[in-house]
């Protein structure tokens, strides 16, 4: 393009930008070579795809078996069976424990304490004020201490294996909880053990 663009005549030298109006052409081509070729191309060959699907009845790349094998595996994927999980112990406090986590006002009750908890960890921000940076911080051992208690109480009820497979949350909330208390003994530990053992107070 640059070199039609700056073409003059038969046996003269090049003159950069000598005929602007050349580059419109080279414009066009794109647009028309690239996008609308290109577009009328992809359009018939799907068309064409779709009308062998509608003869053949099927995915014409997939064979007979291979299309049986997918419909089961979607009839798999939708019956979604999953154990459904029972308390490990007759006794009453177990079994009080074990109706509790696994009540829908109890998930509930989790899913808004996770939410919370995403929603102030949101609020930080620069320049945070001293009583600000106090609430979060109370804020973060009260979730901390609740995610525990959750993740112990399910322990509890539903044993390991259970508790793993009960629910998509249990994972991430058992790993925040000891994530959680590792923050928090950090923090004691930097707000009071070692300025402490500097001052000297601490043997």
């Amino acid at each position: 393009m640059y070199d039609s663009v700056a073409a003059v005549d038969i046996d003269q030298q090049p003159r950069s930008g000598h005929n602007p109006a050349l580059a419109v052409f080279f414009v066009v081509f794109m647009i028309f070579g690239c996008f609308f070729v290109l577009q009328l191309f992809i359009a018939t060959a799907l068309e064409q795809f779709a009308k062998m699907h509608q003869e053949k009845g099927r995915n014409v790349l997939l064979t007979a078996q291979q299309e049986e094998w997918l419909t089961i595996q979607r009839m798999i994927s939708d019956t979604n069976l999953r154990p459904r999980p029972v308390p490990l112990s007759r006794s009453r406090w177990r079994v009080a424990v074990f109706r509790c986590v696994t009540s829908s006002t109890f998930e509930l009750l989790v899913m808004a304490a996770i939410i919370s908890n995403v929603l102030l960890m949101a609020l930080t921000h620069a320049d945070m004020s001293q009583a600000w940076q106090h609430f979060m911080s109370y804020a973060n051992v009260a979730f901390t201490a609740f995610f525990t208690v959750e993740a112990a109480a399910k322990l509890v009820a539903l044993g390991w294996k259970q508790y793993v497979e009960a629910s998509g949350w249990s994972g991430e909330n058992c790993g925040q909880a000891v994530v959680g208390c590792c923050c928090c003994v950090q923090a004691v530990a930097t707000m009071w053990i070692f300025p402490c053992m500097s001052s000297g107070l601490v043997v």
